[in-house]
């Protein structure tokens, strides 16, 4: 195109030329014609000719000059779109990005419409000419192949240049940024939704009035994101995939995801019976796949945290969850389960010559009692079996209990420290952890991070930042205990265990009076109770558990200091706490909450007490129409606390956290600011 181009120049000037001579020559003729005794007059005639044929002339160059550039176009349009493809070309045109094409000795040979609707005119320009700021895309010494920060017209544009192409791609970077809000609102957002209990339900009614629940909750369902854009599609029974735009997601959202609400409202036929969901969100990545992997981990916790509530992941953060303000969806399947993860469980115990078995840090009598029940499993299958108990870093109640109830020979054979525990190979152990899965909650980091065989037993919610790569997890937060589980796990096996002494039992069942404060909290269910009895029936001492538990003057001296400090910043919420040179045991905190519950019209109570030196605890405890899990969730997320760092974990009616280099008095506030913001979201849904 550039060679046609050169070529019209040429033939312009010689067209421009001869033009000049004949009219030279026309006007010399008139002038000297009676030197030279030549008959020549000029009339207005001849210069009418001479004008009509310079016009005919011109028409004619212009209409072949016209026809060779169309020519020359269409066939570099043909040459570029071989290169980048017609689809793309055609893409390209009607977007922001420029597309420069140049020949070998950098003349401008083609643009894209761009540079065009940019008043940029510049074929047959030469490249380095027009933007010497481009030079070092073609020194043979540079790598890269994209600059930044070009400026043409104090518009700013990157430039990217093709290897083996002569093609340079301009991008306007001052476009991209002032539509990066627009751009973040379209982002893809991915979601997952599940019924919670469909099997339930399908099991509980006739064919009929399950057919007419199903449909009112699909259309429910459907009407519902259509409001907010959003497509759903059902993948399998029970299950259901959607797609929509971050703009859309950040509306629903304001509202409440309220459509876990409004399924629960939603009947068929005569039945009373009704679908609970729990919905997973993917969101703030500009890859399909991240999202969709982000949308499954976040229903998978909120699934694990009990269902009925929205989990929501965004890309490189944590998981934020809505709802979850009734108690857990009642599943009828647990046994089926325990059985089954016993059998696994046993499968794997096989398979290793050393169990180490590790409770939380600040270890009470749930997590030692079903360490102890998990120890009995393990014993009975393999013979080399450890708990790793660390004596400074257990509740006073609990190290005095291990004490009194076995002797030392009896103790050494089945508990080990952390330290003796490192001595070991981990690579080759089996490591149970029991009643926590959190890095944060770890009696010992190192022995988890040395370890390749891992595996969790526990009965709190689902946390983010959970321990990963597990052989096998068992984590039901319906569950009133972690003993609660063991046990049943420990019935669901075909044989009697000889390994399960009285004494264990007794553990077992101290732990399940302490988590259900004897029976009083909502988790405690017919299992808990068919769990007790089971553990009678191997001679637990339900005198000697119940006296694990009784407080001595100085614990009573503690708890009255808690609780002569009392505020109550909204209508049967209280909170209690003490001054900055008292230290309170964790269990003290939890034990004055819950005696400050039993008082009438207080529905949630939390105490807050320092724990050590760097540390201020938190407890809290309510009577089920408050969420304090997702309160000290909340609590967690503030700034202040994330900066100092802090960790929660626990259940609908009973939570606890620890945050470290803080005062009591900061905490406080921050615990008001945090239930003035999100009490509401906390109340329980009927």
């Amino acid at each position: 195109m550039y060679k046609n181009i050169s070529r019209l120049k040429v033939a312009r000037i010689i067209l421009l030329a001869i033009e000049f001579l004949l009219g030279a020559a026309l006007f010399s003729l008139s002038f000297f014609a009676d030197v030279f005794k030549i008959t020549f007059e000029m009339t207005p005639y001849i210069f009418l000719y001479f004008f009509v044929f310079l016009i005919i002339v011109e028409i004619t160059y212009s209409f072949f000059s016209f026809t060779l550039i169309d020519f020359s176009i269409t066939r570099n349009y043909l040459n570029i779109s071989n290169i980048i493809g017609y689809d793309i070309n055609e893409v390209i045109n009607k977007s922001n990005i420029g597309l420069l094409y140049y020949s070998n000795d950098y003349k401008i040979m083609w643009t894209s419409s761009l540079f065009e609707t940019r008043n940029l005119f510049l074929l047959g320009d030469d490249l380095p000419t027009w933007l010497p700021a481009l030079q070092p895309l073609f020194e043979p010494s540079n790598k890269d192949t994209t600059l930044y920060g070009i400026n043409i017209k104090n518009v700013y544009y990157s430039v990217t240049k093709l290897e083996q192409s002569n093609l340079l791609i301009f991008r306007d970077t001052d476009e991209l940024f002032n539509s990066a809000k627009d751009r973040e609102s379209q982002q893809i957002v991915i979601f997952y939704l599940l019924v919670d209990n469909y099997s339930d339900v399908r099991s509980a009614l006739n064919d009929t009035d399950f057919a007419q629940l199903e449909s009112a909750f699909r259309r429910t369902v459907t009407d519902y994101l259509k409001v907010y854009n959003m497509s759903i599609f059902q993948t399998s029974l029970g299950r259901f995939f959607g797609i929509g735009a971050y703009q859309d997601y950040e509306q629903i959202r304001k509202d409440g995801f309220s459509i876990t609400n409004k399924v629960k409202h939603v009947k068929g036929g005569l039945t009373e019976h009704s679908f609970t969901i729990s919905m997973g969100f993917g969101i703030k990545s500009y890859l399909v796949s991240e999202s969709n992997e982000l949308a499954r981990e976040a229903l998978s916790l909120a699934q694990q945290r009990g269902g009925d509530q929205v989990g929501v992941k965004a890309f490189s953060r944590g998981v934020e969850f809505y709802g979850g303000t009734n108690l857990g969806i009642k599943n009828t399947g647990f046994l089926p389960k325990i059985r089954s993860f016993g059998v696994q469980l046993a499968e794997v115990i096989r398979n290793h010559s050393n169990i180490l078995i590790m409770g939380h840090r600040i270890s009470d009598l749930d997590s030692i009692g079903a360490s102890l029940g998990v120890y009995a499993f393990c014993k009975n299958i393999k013979s080399n079996v450890k708990v790793v108990y660390d004596e400074n870093s257990t509740e006073i109640k609990t190290n005095i209990a291990i004490k009194t109830i076995f002797p030392k020979a009896e103790s050494n054979a089945i508990f080990v420290t952390p330290r003796g525990a490192l001595e070991n190979n981990l690579k080759d152990t089996l490591l149970i952890l029991v009643d926590f899965h959190s890095y944060s909650y770890a009696l010992n980091r190192d022995i988890i991070d040395k370890s390749k065989n891992v595996i969790v037993i526990d009965h709190h919610r689902r946390q983010d930042l959970a321990i990963e790569n597990l052989l096998l997890d068992f984590i039901d937060p319906l569950s009133s205990s972690t003993g609660e589980i063991v046990t049943h796990m420990i019935r669901q096996r075909d044989y009697k265990l000889s390994t399960m002494t009285s004494k264990i039992a007794t553990f077992l069942f101290a732990g399940i009076l302490l988590d259900t404060n004897h029976f009083r909290s909502s988790e405690t269910s017919t299992r808990t109770f068919e769990a007790c009895a089971i553990l009678k029936e191997m001679d637990a001492d339900l005198d000697r558990a119940d006296d694990f538990l009784r407080d001595d003057y100085k614990e009573f001296e503690l708890k009255t200091k808690l609780m002569l400090n009392v505020e109550t910043p909204h209508f049967g919420i209280y909170i209690i706490h003490g001054n900055e040179e008292d230290v309170f045991e964790v269990s003290v905190l939890a034990k004055a909450a819950q005696e400050v519950l039993a008082l009438k019209e207080v529905n949630s109570v939390f105490a807050i007490g320092r724990t050590s030196q760097t540390q201020v605890g938190i407890s809290a405890r309510s009577n089920n129409q408050f969420n304090v899990q997702l309160i000290l969730e909340k609590l967690m997320l503030e700034k202040t606390i994330l900066d100092k760092g802090g960790t929660s974990g626990g259940r609908f009616s009973a939570a606890g956290g620890q945050i470290n280099d803080i005062s009591v008095e900061e905490l406080k506030i921050l615990l008001c600011k945090v239930l003035t913001l999100y009490l509401a979201d906390a109340k329980r849904k009927e």
